[in-house]
Formats: C-alpha cells, sequence, structure tokens
C-alpha cells in the first residue's frame, strides 16, 4: 500500500512545471539475470478497451535513440516493432483493480540498466511513468575456500555457484599483489538447478598466517572471500570480506 501510494504521488509529479521525468523516476533494483517488474499505475486504467500501453529503454535520462521494450493494445501483446534486445523476455500483466499494468523483464543484464518509460493512454486520459532499472548485486554464493595438498604444495582451492555466465576468478594476498597469473584457470560446471558452479586454484605452496583473498566475479561484481591458512592446527579460517 505504501509503494502504491508512493508511485501516485510520482504521477502526479510528472504533470508539475518544471519537473523531468527521469528527475523522479522509481528505482529498481535487482540482481545479475534475475527478474523486475515494473507495476505501470495509471488512475484512469479500468479496463482493458481501447487502452494503448508500451514501454521503452534509454540507457540515459535524454531518451535519444530509445527501444521498444513492450507494446500492449486492447488486452493483447503486440510485439511486431519489439527491439530485439528485449525479445522472448518481456510479459505484461493486468491488474486493473489497481490501475495496473506489471511489466516483467527477466535475464536483467548490465544493457538492460537505464531508463525505462512506461506511457498509456484510453479515451478517459493519458500518462506515462519512469523507472530506473540498476543491477547491484550477484545472485551467488560466497567464495569457499579450502586447503588441499597436491604434489608437496599446500594450495588453496576456491569456488562458488550462482547464476553466471561469464565468470572469472582473481586471486591476491594481503599487500594486494595479484596471483591470479598463478592459478589454474577456473572450471565451470553446469549444475541441476541451472546455476554454474567456479571452481579455481591457486597453484603456489601458500604460507601460513598469511591473509589470501579469492574474488568470483562478472562484469563488475563479484564476491570476495578472505582465507587464511593456520599453524597446523586448524585447516583455513574463512571470514567474509565483500
Amino acid at each position: 500500500m505504501e509503494r502504491l501510494f508512493q508511485i501516485q504521488i510520482l504521477f502526479l509529479l510528472l504533470f508539475i512545471p518544471g519537473f523531468k521525468s527521469e528527475d523522479i523516476a522509481v528505482g529498481v533494483n535487482t540482481h545479475l539475470y534475475g527478474s523486475v517488474t515494473l507495476p505501470c499505475t495509471f488512475n484512469f486504467v479500468s479496463g482493458l478497451e481501447d487502452l494503448f500501453v508500451s514501454c521503452t529503454h534509454s540507457s540515459s535520462s535524454n531518451r535519444k535513440n530509445d527501444k521498444l521494450v513492450h507494446c500492449y493494445k486492447n488486452g493483447q501483446d503486440n510485439l511486431k516493432d519489439q527491439d530485439i534486445q528485449f525479445r522472448g523476455r518481456t510479459e505484461m500483466s493486468p491488474d486493473l483493480a489497481r490501475g495496473t499494468l506489471k511489466l516483467t523483464l527477466n535475464d536483467v543484464g548490465f544493457a538492460d540498466e537505464g531508463f525505462y518509460t512506461c506511457a498509456a493512454a484510453n479515451k478517459k486520459g493519458r500518462g506515462e511513468m519512469v523507472f530506473r532499472i540498476s543491477i547491484d548485486r550477484l545472485h551467488a554464493d560466497d567464495p569457499l575456500v579450502v586447503s588441499r595438498v597436491s604434489n608437496g604444495k599446500t594450495q588453496l582451492q576456491c569456488s562458488s555457484s550462482g547464476l553466471f555466465k561469464e565468470p572469472r576468478v582473481e586471486w591476491q594476498d594481503g599487500n594486494g599483489e595479484d596471483l591470479t597469473k598463478n592459478a589454474k584457470l577456473p572450471t565451470v560446471t553446469k549444475l541441476s538447478d541451472g546455476n554454474l558452479l567456479v571452481e579455481s586454484v591457486l597453484d603456489i605452496d601458500v604460507q601460513t598466517n598469511v591473509h589470501y583473498f579469492c574474488r568470483v566475479m562478472e562484469g563488475r561484481l563479484n564476491r570476495s572471500t578472505r582465507a587464511v591458512l593456520s599453524d597446523g592446527k586448524e585447516t583455513v579460517k574463512i571470514t567474509d570480506d565483500l
């Protein structure tokens, strides 16, 4: 109810002179490759007759080079001019009791970030709402680091599972020195739940009481763990460092 009230206030502000739609865009955050739903709410919407709804995307607030995300006309999707970037990833479902047309975008990637303008019109009125989608996290487990012995060397193995497409793994020591060149190429395994398991081995003889960082990354996002090999009484002590 509170969010609906906030959206109604934002809708009214759109018609105040001097306000720019991008200044009051409703922020929507999601994890990488997640789904988001934009509640396009209009007080003049009460039925599907003569209703036209379109949603466009622009990477910047000036709305240049808008791309058509979804079009809805007279109760049916009209996707013949939908931009190929969004093909097969959108759904619009009406919630007419609330005057809301919910647009869902699936598998949200970095290219999908930016401003979304949802415009609606019928015989009773017309209006638009602006949303800004941002990706702020990975949908992945914190990396797990364990020690192992190979050819007389004590190595560290780092693993993490989650929604990845092009994962990378970086290693550092406590002084910030990049150790990635000493790591074996990561292995990626598809799990039964659709997630990917990413594994990397730091192929050096790790020292006790030295901090090592494993960072599993995709794009600008990462999940990171700090590992310390104890003096032999314990294996690996792990603390989060996100």
